[in-house]
């Protein structure tokens, strides 16, 4: 990123201009972008945003444009555009520059509150053991009947919200786990923030299969957030200042396996001299061990954002979820964003809501009972559209559906 502003940007980290002048405007993206699609707007396309970027950068707008302040912010940042796009358009980073400009202009210290939760290791970990509090004691059906969340505007949030355990995957996990048999790698492993307080079967799942695939795993107890959310809603400094304490927190590990595919994006793209791995794409690099029986059923799988198209990680998933299952079907669009996006779910609740439909919709369509689905905003936001239209069909990560399957095979 620039380290000097150009045009109207008013901050350090500007977008390049160089890298805006790579869009050719050719239109390959319009078909991949789930906001385009909706409304058909050209402003709401990633041409149209970069476009709208530009003008900034070339002094024709203002960096207080309400236009410009809207299109960032109605942007899921899926990527999907940077897969698509013949030219190599770095998107996500001038999206992420965009709206650091933003961010550091417009957004209040009252708005930046709630990412304070992610900035120290063990914050997070409090406010779950008070989730768990509030839901163990009857009071969330107190607080849910009197419509303070309605008023607060905290109704679609509190009914995301999973049943929360008490104790964290960092109580269980931290330390060495040695690998079953011969070692074959020794890794570190990202606990998360969401994935430590609200998917600790995830994380157990992944250390489990891990060890059963000849890996000694390490787990510091240093280790943070990486900065994705950060980076996604334009707070740049703290984003990278998060990800250097990432990196130092797992020095003398080979390589990190990552079970979360925001985070092992802003881990390959922010960690710098740290080596971040989709779990999926580490099992298939050393030649993972398939189960002797796999899992009964038909099985389907859902490209996360991040992982598709932030890493570029389709096929490893796919082979892990063949070995598994009997039956694996493949989703129609697997690759288009459900709506959650981060907090956009929550943002932007119209819009994610219709792009839930349209995912809940393929699901059902190839008669699956089992979704495999390896990030935890989309696993949030799959589960509740599911639960809400009452079918029988499950979200899983696939680690745990791989543990299971060796659970039953006693492999």
């Amino acid at each position: 990123m620039n380290l000097r502003p150009e045009g109207n940007w008013h901050f350090e980290d500007a977008p390049p201009p160089e890298e805006l002048l790579n869009c050719m405007r050719c239109g390959m993206c319009l078909p991949a972008c789930p906001t385009y699609q909706l409304t058909g707007r050209e402003q709401s396309s990633p041409r149209g945003r970069i476009a709208l970027m530009r003008a900034v950068s070339e002094g024709d707008m203002q960096l207080d444009s309400s236009v410009l302040a809207e299109e960032l912010d109605f942007c899921l940042g899926c990527l999907a555009c940077t897969t698509a796009c013949p030219a190599g358009v770095d998107y996500g980073s001038l999206l992420e520059a965009g709206r650091d400009q933003l961010a550091r202009r417009r957004l209040a210290w009252w708005q930046k509150l709630p990412f304070k939760l992610f900035e120290g290791p063990g914050r997070l970990r409090v406010l779950a053991r008070l989730l768990w509090l509030y839901q163990k004691s009857g009071l969330a059906r107190a607080v849910r009947f009197s419509g303070l969340l309605r008023a607060l505007r905290l109704q679609e949030a509190e009914s995301m919200l999973p049943p929360v355990p008490f104790h964290s995957s960092y109580d269980t996990l931290v330390g060495e786990h040695p690998a079953y048999g011969r070692e074959r790698k020794r890794v570190g492993m990202l606990l998360g923030c969401v994935m430590d307080v609200l998917f600790v079967e995830e994380n157990l799942a992944t250390v489990e299969v891990l060890r059963r695939n000849g890996c000694t795993v390490v787990v510091p107890p240093s280790q943070g957030c990486c900065g994705a959310l950060h980076a996604h809603s334009g707070q740049l400094p703290t984003a990278r200042k998060l990800a250097a304490r990432l990196t130092e927190a797992f020095q003398g590990c080979e390589l990190v396996a990552v079970n979360s595919a925001g985070c092992g994006a802003c881990m390959k793209h922010h960690c710098q001299g740290l080596q971040a791995r989709d779990v999926h794409e580490l099992l298939v690099e050393l030649g993972w061990q398939r189960p002797e029986r796999p899992l009964s059923g038909r099985f389907t799988y859902h490209d996360a954002c991040h992982l598709a198209h932030g890493q570029g990680v389709t096929a490893p998933p796919r082979e892990i979820m063949r070995g598994l299952a009997t039956e694996l079907v493949e989703l129609p669009r697997a690759d288009r964003c459900c709506g959650s996006a981060g907090i956009y779910n929550l943002t932007h609740p119209e819009t994610a809501g219709e792009l839930l439909e349209d995912k809940l919709n393929a699901i059902e369509s190839t008669g699956a009972e089992v979704v495999g689905v390896a990030n935890p905003g989309c696993l949030l936001q799959i589960r509740q559209g599911l639960r809400l239209r009452g079918g029988r069909v499950r979200a899983e990560h696939p680690m745990v559906l791989l543990a299971r399957a060796y659970r039953a095979t006693g492999r």
